[in-house]
């Protein structure tokens, strides 16, 4: 046959069938067009996530290295770093495996951090209380002190400081101080009479850091304070403890504000951080520095050099409550012996007292009070007699997949002064629960000092926030100077911390560990590692090092390549554990925080875990989103015109049949069925581009004019492609298929009873033609229902981390439209099957309407024929979406919902499309039906 003719047949053939050629064409349409503005939407997504992950990719540093066996458990099992852990490292790392790591090749900057430990350089708040005196000749004030910590939610009183002021002469208290004759190692008033009355004797019996006698800055607290207006302080030797002016008195309230010392080397932290340019005040540290001797009476103590931090990262405040006692308590304290140790204590407890002020003293105050003492002459810098080093956290998980800090017992022991005999003044909060085992670092003994207690002097103030990324969108919770905090979980926690983090405090065995906030060079290490600081780690005083790999600049492969190989080589070379960070985020894991012991109740706390590998996650996530749509969307749209083309196919049985008796042979009824599609895919096709273009203007989405063009032949494509089974089954027929009857299916016959009994036979008399009508919707189902899962996969992946919700990847509106697209095009095809159905049996209709149906009744019946086939469909697309959604999720009961929805939406839309075939069933004549079979 000529092919002009054939072509002609073809496009009469088009013009003729109207209806049907309008179906399929609107079939190609949504399948081309859905394919090409998912291909847009996908690309768009990936150009806003890529850029995203890219620009984040790379944080302070790509590899992180730490001592062998320092990962926790928690770490190791999840693939995450938590926030703050190089905090509690004490060493563990050599100089010489630093110098293997800065030497590895593709390593641009190894930057060392060695944690010494706490310490507790002590400053003090001074309150003015001279207007307080008036014309009095000596007064007794009782200062409240309430130590606060956890936004208001722990609250302890500390034991009260007292302060006694005479306008009498008074006698220092001697330099050599005698514990075997308190009263004569006391200051003397000079009383009117000329007699000299001991004041302010000191007591030493103290059973623990926490006790009364204990506390209370130069004197121990249980005594006074005692003053003189004419000869100032009691201890005339120490002008550090003169604060006011001259003629001025007042309270000394301690201030106990722990701070980590860390020593670095400023050139490679520099590079690293930008440390050098958040210097604010003085001048950041140089290769030169070294510690210092400028004391001629300590020529052996060295003062170390540092830079510190001007922002606290504490909370810690006090509120500090002035009393003042009647006159009879003052002159109690100058009528014979003085009282000593908790009688006085005992004593002055009892006194009555008025208010005459109140002081709110801030964490911050209590860093601007070590910042100036630090720059302040040498005799007034800050020593360090002892350090203290922090073990790590260890959990328990709960039902609920919280972590639980597992408490520690407190040691009083790590408190102990063996160089000054007694114990150190411990931060009150150190008091309450503890989660991390402390290690004291000192001499063994108070007869073995050497040359190694340390003063600290500042070189230059330095803000963390001016620190690189510190503001960025994405902060580094595994920078070494990143702000520490955990923020509520619940309703409940924050509305108790009104809405704050919770921070640090002076409780050094908390849970929350402060970064670095007093910061030397490695040169300096040797102050903090001789015999008066055992134990030590002077052989591996490195506790960290932070990696930054040179040509990584993004997510590509090369730069993920160069991160990959330089960490294997570190971890090959020094035997360390290596954590490749690049790429990772913070990952909130929930805390489920005990009690504290003085009025903190328990909180529910999210911790921003560093999760590994995050942004590859991320961008594998995307492409498995987009492969499983493309391939979704094409399936659907394939089988959705197979059965309509099958359909026509079956519609013209008879013409079919008259062309083989006329002579026409298989290969041109095969081109004639396919041509028919091909021609009615190519004019879909140009309406499809111009569609594509407009709607992804409309969405904003990237589609280049040349993708839109795509679209002629996607469309033509699906037409051959789904036309190529129902073109080579118009061959298989038989001339006398013109004449012949269509079958009404095999198998058993069974009685069937009332209205869906008929509907169900019906059915599943041709399976065939069932399995292709549920198959349309089947796919549809599982489309939707596949789209969710895989979203809640790709959730998953990221598991909440802030790269993830920064990407914000969620379901585009475009996505949706697709898979409900699909669920559309499956009940479309179980629409196609039931009309072509009820067109092959319009004999059986005709008799049914013959011997009394009503027109009802056969709309009923034949609506109930398509329900059939669309529950099977959906029942098992719900089905194997489910699965699907166990394979990718690991969990069916978490998308269990997504499948049963996808069910419902693609019954009621095949309701909605059995409307008209339906319809159209039950209004035909029984004679024209009679007549057309």
């Amino acid at each position: 046959m000529r092919s002009t003719n054939l072509w002609r047949m073809v496009g009469n053939q088009v013009r003729s069938r109207r209806d049907r050629s309008i179906a399929l064409g609107a079939g190609i349409l949504v399948a081309s067009v859905s394919f090409s503005l998912l291909t847009a939407d996908v690309s768009t997504s990936q150009l806003e996530v890529t850029g995203t992950v890219a620009r984040n990719f790379q944080s302070t540093y790509d590899i992180l290295v730490r001592p062998k066996g320092a990962r926790t458990a928690e770490e190791t099992g999840q693939g995450v770093v938590r926030p703050g852990a190089i905090s509690g490292i004490s060493g563990g790392i050599t100089l010489s495996e630093w110098q293997k790591v800065l030497h590895t090749p593709g390593v641009s900057v190894a930057a060392p951090i060695a944690v010494v430990g706490y310490a507790l350089p002590q400053s003090e708040f001074p309150i003015d209380l001279t207007p307080y005196l008036g014309a009095a000749q000596r007064a007794l004030f009782r200062v409240n002190v309430e130590r606060i910590t956890d936004d208001g939610l722990t609250r302890q009183a500390d034991s009260p400081l007292y302060v006694y002021v005479t306008r009498n002469p008074m006698v220092p208290r001697p330099e050599q101080f005698d514990p075997s004759d308190l009263a004569h190692s006391a200051p003397e008033e000079i009383l009117p009479s000329g007699e000299d009355q001991p004041i302010c004797a000191e007591s030493l019996s103290t059973q623990g850091p926490f006790d009364a006698l204990n506390r209370g800055g130069d004197v121990a607290l249980g005594d006074v304070e005692c003053w003189s207006l004419k000869d100032g302080l009691e201890d005339q030797t120490q002008p550090n403890f003169e604060p006011f002016p001259a003629g001025h008195f007042g309270a000394l309230v301690p201030l106990y504000l722990p701070f980590v010392i860390a020593a670095i080397d400023p050139s490679q932290q520099s590079m690293l951080d930008g440390l050098n340019s958040a210097v604010v005040a003085g001048r950041y540290l140089s290769a030169d520095d070294q510690p210092s001797h400028p004391f001629s009476a300590f020529p052996d103590f060295p003062a170390v050099p540092v830079v510190a931090s001007s922002q606290p990262y504490a909370d810690e405040s006090v509120v500090a409550t002035v009393e003042r006692l009647p006159l009879t308590a003052a002159d109690r304290l100058v009528q014979g012996a003085p009282l000593l140790g908790t009688d006085l204590a005992t004593f002055l407890a009892a006194q009555p007292g008025v208010v005459v002020t109140v002081v709110h003293i801030s964490a911050q105050q209590a860093q601007d009070a070590l910042l100036k003492s630090l720059a302040g002459p040498a005799d007034s810098l800050p020593v360090v007699t002892a350090y203290w080093s922090v073990g790590p956290t260890r959990y328990q998980t709960s039902a609920n997949g919280d972590l639980i800090p597992k408490q520690v017992a407190s040691d009083p022991s790590v408190w102990q002064s063996f160089a000054a005999g007694g114990f150190f003044e411990a931060p009150l909060s150190a008091e309450d629960v503890q989660f991390r085992t402390l290690i004291e670092h000192q001499s063994p003994s108070m007869y073995q000092l050497g040359e190694d207690f340390a003063f600290l002097h500042s070189v230059g103030v330095f803000n963390p926030s001016k620190l690189a990324g510190f503001t960025s969108a994405l902060p580094d919770a595994l920078d070494t100077f990143s702000a520490p905090g955990l923020e509520p979980a619940d309703s409940r926690t924050a509305a108790l911390l009104h809405g704050q983090p919770l921070l640090p405090n002076g409780n050094l065995g908390g849970y929350l560990t402060q970064p670095p906030l007093l910061v030397t060079d490695l040169a300096s290490l040797p102050a903090f590692e001789g015999q008066n600081f055992e134990p030590n780690s002077e052989d591996a005083p490195i506790s960290a090092i932070e990696v930054r790999v040179s040509g990584v600049v993004g997510i590509d492969p090369l730069s993920r390549e160069r991160v990959r190989l330089a960490a294997q080589r570190i971890e090959t070379e020094t035997g360390l554990d290596v954590d490749i960070t690049a790429g990772s985020s913070p990952s909130p894991r929930t805390i489920a925080l005990p009690a504290g012991r003085f009025g903190r109740p328990a909180l529910q706390l999210s911790e921003p875990w560093i999760k590994k590998g995050v942004a590859l996650a991320i961008i594998a996530g995307l492409d498995q989103k987009s492969l499983v749509l493309f391939v979704l969307i094409l399936v659907v749209c394939v089988l959705f015109l197979a059965n309509g083309a099958y359909a026509s196919v079956r519609s013209r049985r008879t013409e079919l049949g008259v062309l083989a008796c006329l002579g026409w042979g298989r290969s041109a009824l095969f081109r004639l069925v396919l041509g028919e599609l091909a021609l009615v895919g190519v004019a879909t096709g140009v309406v499809g581009a111009a569609l594509a273009a407009a709607l992804a203007i409309a969405l904003r989405l990237q589609l280049p004019w040349w993708h839109a063009l795509l679209v002629v032949p996607i469309a033509f494509l699906l037409a051959c492609v789904a036309g190529l089974i129902p073109a080579w089954a118009a061959t298989r027929g038989r001339p006398l298929d013109a004449v012949y009857a269509v079958g009404g299916g095999g198998g058993r016959r069974r009685p069937v009873h009332g209205l869906s009994g008929i509907a169900i036979a019906n059915t599943f008399r041709r399976p065939a033609r069932l399995v292709s009508g549920a198959l349309g919707l089947f796919i549809g189902v599982a489309a939707f229902a596949t789209l969710l899962a895989v979203q809640l996969a790709f959730q998953g992946q990221v598991a909440g981390s802030v790269l993830g919700n920064l990407v914000s990847v969620q379901v585009r509106g475009v996505d949706l439209v697709a898979a409900v697209l699909a669920l559309l095009l499956g009940a479309f095809s179980v629409a196609d099957v039931l009309a072509v159905s009820l067109r092959d049996r319009a004999g059986e209709q005709a008799v049914l309407a013959a011997t009394g149906w009503r027109p009802a009744t056969l709309f009923r019946l034949a609506f109930t024929e398509g329900m059939v086939v669309g529950i099977v469909g959906a029942v098992a697309g719900g089905a194997v979406g489910l699965g699907l959604a166990t394979l990718l999720t690991g969990s069916a009961l978490a998308v269990v919902p997504a499948a049963i929805l996808a069910a419902v939406i693609g019954l009621i839309l095949v309701g909605g499309v059995l409307m008209f075939p339906s319809w159209q069933a039950s209004q035909t004549a029984p004679a024209a039906a009679l007549a057309e079979d």
